[in-house]
């Protein structure tokens, strides 16, 4: 998901998108440990979009404040 789409989304949208994430991450985390993960890239891609989407709530949230 590209950056400039998480921005048009809003909190709440963000927020499910974040949880989905989340357990995608959890689940890939497993996986590597038990040796079933084939692209070790896609957990840096999932870590990189929770990322994303923290940086879009806080400037929300900075917005929201002003």
């Amino acid at each position: 998901m590209d950056f400039t789409e998480l921005k048009n989304k809003t909190a709440e949208e963000l927020k499910k998108i974040l949880a989905e994430n989340r357990e995608e991450a959890r689940s890939l985390r497993f996986k590597s440990k038990n040796k079933q993960l084939k692209s070790w890239n896609k957990i840096k891609e999932v870590k990189r979009v929770i990322a994303q989407i923290n940086t879009v709530l806080i400037l929300k949230k900075e917005e929201k404040s002003k």
